[in-house]
């Protein structure tokens, strides 16, 4: 199988390359999963092994739904940024939707994938709207090692974590874009820490704070009923996600790999990457913006399938 750092869910919105230009907007868990591995090589392994782990179990797990606790922090410095209650519920509704198959778009999903889709039977309930209002701008070095902690602790103009082992923690704030040398190089729209000492993984995984667990979103990607913006790139408009940016991050959060296998912004995208996940077939790449439904990056025979199949952009 294909192997590589980090876990995702499949949506195309959430992490794009514009056809018109260069310039990406993309999910920061390609760069945040580049960062561990240079940063922190023993947390890799640990996180390795434990995906590794994990897709050893085959089989489903019988369970009752699960409840997750949410705290959202809005980390505000322009009133834009200082987004309004019902765009908050309206993100949870979204999510609640997505997690339990409810979404009206599931009727986009092409026949071959109805044998494989499922609801994850997974509850968001939100707990607390935390509000914080700073002089901080919240900037992922690209080279570096920022993951962006000032924004997870009060001292550093950012809103600390409720205790992360009953809460999962969503940060909203402004993420300056990505530049390098004077120049901006693009723009991540979010990225998740998943939990980590957890009972169920190895000993001795930790992040390099756990405080630090949580999901980072953008203000203007935040909800479906956002009235802030991003423009492509190139000019073809402004960016339509409607709330999928937190669906997508969460995935990662709850430890999902993207679809393409992490080959990553600084490793090769090829097809022999994986996410560990039988039911969604190789692709070599993550889906462009306009989620071409005739794309097919690996042309293989799936074991899993027993034919070729297309790239799952659902």
């Amino acid at each position: 199988m294909k192997k590589s750092l980090f876990p995702l869910f499949l949506l195309c919105v959430a992490t794009l390359h514009s056809q018109t230009s260069p310039f990406p907007i993309f999910c920061g868990n390609e760069i945040f999963s580049n960062i561990v591995r240079e940063k922190y090589p023993a947390l890799r392994y640990d996180f390795d092994a434990t995906f590794e782990a994990a897709h050893a179990a085959k089989g489903a797990i019988s369970r009752s739904p699960l409840t997750v606790n949410v705290v959202v922090h809005v980390v505000w410095k322009e009133d834009a940024e200082n987004l309004h209650d019902s765009i908050i519920h309206n993100q949870i509704q979204v999510l609640n939707a997505d997690y339990n198959r409810l979404n009206a778009d599931t009727a986009n999903l092409r026949p071959i994938f109805h044998p494989v889709a499922g609801n994850a039977n997974i509850q968001f309930q939100l707990a607390s709207i935390v509000r914080v209002q700073t002089n901080q701008l919240f900037e992922v070095s690209l080279f570096g090692s920022n993951l962006l902690p000032e924004v997870k602790h009060d001292a550093d103009g950012g809103s600390d974590a409720w205790d992360t082992e009953q809460y999962i923690n969503i940060w909203v704030c402004k993420i300056q874009p990505i530049a390098f040398g004077g120049i901006t190089l693009g723009q991540i729209l979010g990225f998740a820490f998943p939990p980590n000492n957890l009972p169920n993984w190895p000993t001795g995984v930790g992040a390099p704070t756990p405080d630090e667990d949580g999901v980072v979103i953008d203000y203007r990607v935040f909800g479906s009923n956002n009235p802030n913006t991003i423009e492509i790139p190139g000019g073809t408009g402004n960016l339509v996600v409607k709330g999928r940016t937190a669906v997508h991050e969460v995935g990662h959060y709850l430890g999902l790999r993207h679809i393409w296998g992490d080959g990553g912004v600084f490793g090769p995208n090829d097809c022999a990457q994986s996410d560990g996940v039988d039911d969604t077939p190789f692709a070599n790449a993550q889906s462009a913006f306009d989620c071409d439904t005739t794309k097919n990056t690996c042309e293989q025979v799936e074991i899993f399938y027993d034919t070729d199949m297309p790239d799952l952009i659902e």
